[in-house]
């Protein structure tokens, strides 16, 4: 197929592209969704595969996937809106925020929770701990609330990285104290709405009915099942979106319809631990080379 672009024909080859998604294509099974992007526009987009095999509904463009730990990066982008707005600063100390989080002696930045430096235990394992299973329901408070309550570090903060939901959770949680607003209206407010990500949203109750979903599915001997997912923390992960949208997303980095070269640029630096050597890690996303 051609496509106009900027008075330039795009040709796209759909055929190279169907073979090399072909084994995920599977006919009544769950497949995927892609999206193309060239330039300033989406130039290629299709879905494959089943997203609700009970129902047989088709995957498009527009169907929604839970998009585990690509949330990050929007949870840093509502920071350094806040952070643009004088509400907030990177280098404040977490406890101006998080005022019930224990003194653990030194202090624990914004920039260390949000580039996995900060030494913070991670909810998941917090959360075996008191005998939360993987498909328990896991509400956004109980997260906070474990997170909060730990009495010690697993490192010295910025002494290592090592990778952290419970610092992005938190990081959700001082977007909503700063803001006055749920981590999730927020995130529609200032993000999905400007850039008509319209299929796009934070889930924090797994309860709230999402349309248009895609199902996740693994195989045991054979055979598919459901894989149920009953967590609702936001910040780290639970947002809910579509190739087409996040398509959106991706543009803006190069329109800058909302954020700016400051903001963007900002995610994009790398972190440094306590000894001056630098991380892979930037702000919500890792910036390497592919």
């Amino acid at each position: 197929i051609k496509v106009a672009n900027k008075n330039k024909n795009i040709k796209i080859k759909t055929k190279k592209i169907d073979k090399l998604v072909a084994k995920y294509n599977i006919k009544n099974g769950p497949g995927l969704s892609i999206a193309v992007i060239k330039d300033d526009a989406i130039v290629y987009k299709k879905g494959f595969g089943i997203a609700n095999l009970e129902y047989g509904n088709p995957i498009t463009p527009s169907t929604v996937f839970h998009i585990a730990s690509v949330s990050k990066q929007f949870t840093t982008f509502s920071i350094l809106l806040l952070e643009q707005e004088g509400k907030l600063n990177l280098d404040d100390d977490i406890r101006k925020y998080l005022p019930e989080m224990a003194d653990y002696s030194h202090k624990i930045t914004i920039r260390n929770l949000a580039n996995h430096t900060s030494g913070i235990r991670d909810n998941t394992d917090l959360a075996n701990l008191i005998g939360i299973r993987e498909n328990d329901l896991f509400s956004n408070q109980q997260a906070v609330n474990i997170i909060l309550k730990q009495k010690g570090l697993s490192f010295v903060t910025g002494e290592k990285f090592e990778y952290c939901n419970s610092g992005y959770i938190l990081l959700a949680e001082i977007v909503k104290r700063v803001s006055g607003q749920s981590f999730a209206d927020f995130t529609k407010e200032r993000i999905f709405k400007p850039l008509k990500m319209n299929h796009s949203q934070f889930i924090d109750n797994p309860e709230i009915i999402i349309n248009n979903r895609a199902y996740s599915y693994h195989k045991y001997e054979n055979v598919l099942y459901k894989s149920i997912l009953n967590l609702s923390f936001v910040g780290s992960t639970s947002l809910n979106t579509s190739a087409e949208d996040l398509s959106l997303w991706a543009l803006n980095f190069q329109k800058q319809t909302i954020g700016n070269k400051a903001i963007f640029d900002k995610m994009k630096e790398k972190g440094k631990l306590n000894n001056g050597v630098t991380i892979a890690y930037a702000l919500g996303q890792e910036n390497t080379t592919y």
